[in-house]
């Protein structure tokens, strides 16, 4: 804690000997029933000439204090405006050195009360400690009645800086265009659909411009804003083509058309707006292949035959080494949907390994046909252009921008959308989270949120705390969380994307795999809790938001040495404007008592809150160090070209501690992330189950179901996953360790038998 307690004797007389303040030791509450001693030497020193008989010429006694032996004798003042005067030296001179703090466990263990303690050296560095100590305290600096616990969440915070607000000319792009689909040289039996079944009657701008060139049988490479509609930009025209080939063709005819994409939710999406669009051509089959599906199923499904192929590029790569029946020797479209993305984090072996084995298969059926190639993106990176120069055929930059002499870094969002930024504490993170959650959930009608955070183990704890404290309150309204991140099983991210979609209320805690190219109906509000590392991902975070006309807002929290990376964004071509945390915290006076309350008082009472469970509950304190360790660990492995933003060194891993509701020192913290133990916690754990792995494996498979026998990554496996988007492909079997040859001396040394 930062600072110590306010002691006053329930009698409200004035002790009349020191009393030695005792600071909480970690996850003990309570102080109550601790009995501090204190040191008397108020008489002379005993000489020999003064009782004439030899004794020795000092002797202290150290003994209890006899205004500290009743039970309950001390009470802690709670937001006092009293503050303890310190102690003078001349005052600590009558009554001699100050004793040894000694807790009553101490004591316990030495087996007997102590009367005599050895006298300890004090350094200067122990002196200027203990003078802070007795520190005069902050009136702001709220404390929590009937606990030894001051939460100073308003103390010794950093100066939050002010930031200079640059000029930013944004790039507008117009989301709708004037025509309509009945404009477009295709079936009519599809206008139909669009205008009828889908209620789509006029298009966006780059559906506009995109599906002409498309259907001319051309390759394209297309920059919009997040969405503006691509998706049906390339689907249309492949329904189009592919509906009037005569004969026509059928399941079995094989695969026309693949689009990959970088996530499962995403092909999900996909696969469903193919389904809606070829409702009138039910001879055209789409089929998709994700990663956490049974592989035999996928097999099946190919052997039944598809010809629109939508999958990640990792499962997709599996399945052509190992599946015969998949054979692209007859493919007319290739569709990279998020082009950006998947030539990040390893992505772009996989998809030249993809083209170079569609070439392969094109030779092998002795196909001469031309092939279009299609890439889609948000933002447009050196290497997708790279990827465009090696696989598309003199392609058709469409870009949506009304300027055409913008730069091609200047990135677009869209018009309608809002966008804030919080510098924020790092002790009042988690209040203020909280403070806006209970704020748009049960006081203002946008009540479907959108939360980022950096890695998995975090969302995990997250997700859990808010479930125990803020989802069901007595006369509150109840609050609905979902988490959503790569390491989950599919079956239950498919089934909490689709809940969460179709809900009208809710908060998501999911980690960047939802930042791409999902269409998540009527976001209210993104928040990105933990800051994107460029100014692209943050692009396509607050993307998931103001879609196709509609309004957003978005708000991103900021520590006080990462108010550059506002700066960053304004480079880019980003206006954020900056709001007052203070405002949010405010909220708590009215979502969280009906007592009245001050904002530090009600934002203290909920950062207790959620300390307390985290004391009660191991399982939660566990998950809470994983979190924060993950977070720690993270935030030390950015790329050095955002260093001077995101600096490691800049982090008070104390003050982060206390936003994941740790009470712990960062290194015991650190400790008890990898180790999974405490020294002041009977642990949970049978010792029997440790012994025997088989009892663990079985226990498994009865927690799991069906799914017992499924491979089931470790924390470390998980921390090892640097990308969210996951390939598909099952988890690399572990290296096996090298055995080194052992002499045959060393064989005999350990068994001399």
């Amino acid at each position: 804690m930062d600072s110590g307690f306010m002691l006053n004797l329930t009698d409200g007389s004035k002790p009349t000997q020191d009393v030695i303040k005792t600071k909480p030791m970690p996850h003990q509450d309570y102080v109550n029933d601790r009995k501090p001693l204190v040191s008397f030497a108020s008489k002379p020193r005993p000489t020999a000439k003064q009782d004439g008989v030899k004794k020795p010429a000092f002797l202290v006694v150290r003994k209890k204090a006899s205004l500290l032996q009743k039970k309950k004798m001390c009470e802690v003042k709670s937001f006092s405006s009293t503050q303890p005067q310190p102690i003078s030296s001349s005052e600590k001179s009558k009554h001699g050195t100050e004793s040894k703090k000694l807790l009553p466990n101490d004591a316990e263990k030495s087996g007997a009360e102590t009367n005599v303690m050895p006298k300890k050296k004090v350094t200067r560095k122990a002196a200027s400690k203990r003078k802070s100590d007795w520190a005069v305290s902050d009136q702001s600096k709220p404390s929590y009645n009937n606990t030894g616990i001051i939460s100073s969440l308003f103390f010794k915070n950093p100066e939050i800086p002010s930031v200079t607000k640059d000029y930013v000319e944004a790039t507008e792009e117009n989301v709708f265009s004037s025509q309509s689909f009945s404009a477009l040289k295709i079936h009519r039996f599809l206008v139909a659909t669009l205008e009828k079944d889908l209620n789509l009657k006029q298009m966006t701008e780059a559906q506009s411009r995109t599906i002409p060139i498309l259907l001319d049988k051309k390759d394209a490479l297309v920059k919009s804003q997040t969405g503006s509609g691509k998706t049906l930009a390339y689907a249309i025209p492949i329904v189009e083509k592919l509906q009037s080939i005569t004969p026509k063709i059928d399941r079995t005819s094989g695969v026309f058309a693949l689009v990959i994409v970088p996530t499962r939710e995403l092909v999900l999406q996909t696969y469903t707006w193919f389904t809606k669009i070829l409702k009138a051509f039910n001879w055209v089959v789409p089929g998709y292949l994700i990663g956490g599906e049974k592989k035999k199923s996928e097999k099946a499904r190919i052997r039944k035959g598809m010809n629109i192929l939508i999958s990640t590029p990792g499962r997709l790569l599996d399945h052509l080494s190992s599946t015969q029946n998949l054979n692209l020797g007859r493919l007319h479209w290739l569709v990279m949907d998020e082009a950006d993305r998947l030539l990040d984090m390893g992505y772009e072996k996989d998809v030249a390994r993809i083209v170079s084995i569609v070439q392969e298969h094109f030779v092998k059926e002795g196909s001469f046909g031309r092939r279009q190639n299609v890439m889609v993106s948000a933002t447009l990176s050196k290497g997708v252009e790279k990827l465009a120069g090696l696989t598309l055929t003199d392609p058709e930059h469409i870009k949506l921008s009304e300027d055409d002499s913008v730069n091609q870094d200047q990135l677009v969002t869209p018009t309608n959308l809002k966008q804030w930024y919080l510098i924020v504490p790092p002790k009042l993170r988690l209040a203020t989270l909280a403070a806006f959650i209970l704020w748009k959930c049960t006081i203002s009608t946008e009540k479907k949120v959108l939360i980022f955070m950096t890695t998995q183990d975090s969302v995990d704890y997250h997700a859990e705390l808010f479930n125990r404290v803020l989802a069901k309150r007595e006369d509150r309204p109840s609050i609905s969380f979902y988490k959503l991140h790569g390491n989950m099983p599919q079956k239950d991210r498919t089934s909490i994307f689709k809940e969460f979609r179709d809900t009208e209320s809710g908060v998501l805690l999911c980690t960047d795999v939802a930042a791409r190219g999902l269409d998540l109906s009527s976001i209210d509000w993104i928040v990105q809790y933990n800051p994107p590392v460029t100014a692209e991902e943050y692009v396509h975070r607050v993307g998931r938001t103001a879609r196709v006309g509609k309004c957003g807002q978005a708000v991103i929290f900021l520590a006080p040495p990462e108010t550059d990376f506002i700066h960053r964004l304004a480079n880019r071509g980003i206006s954020v404007v900056e709001k007052n945390p203070d405002a949010i915290l405010k909220t708590l006076t009215t979502s969280w008592s009906k007592v009245p309350q001050t904002m530090e008082q009600a934002a203290t009472a909920v950062q207790l809150c959620f300390e307390e469970y985290v004391i009660e509950s191991y399982n939660l304190y566990e998950m809470a160090t994983k979190g924060y360790v993950s977070f720690v660990r993270s935030y030390a492995a950015l790329p050095k070209d955002v260093r001077d933003v995101f600096n490691f060194q800049s982090l008070h891993l104390g003050h982060y501690a206390k936003s994941f509701a740790l009470r712990d020192p960062p290194t015991q913290i650190n400790t008890a992330g990898r180790m999974g133990q405490r020294n002041d916690r009977v642990q949970p754990f049978n010792t029997a189950r440790q012994r025997n792995p088989a009892l663990l494996k079985r226990a498994a498979a009865q927690a799991l179901g069906s799914e017992g026998t499924q491979h089931q990554p470790n924390y470390y496996e998980r921390q090892a996953m640097l990308s969210e988007y996951s390939s598909g492909m099952d988890p690399a079997p572990a290296k096996k360790m090298k055995v080194r040859p052992t002499s045959a001396a060393a064989l005999e040394m350990r068994n001399p038998c």
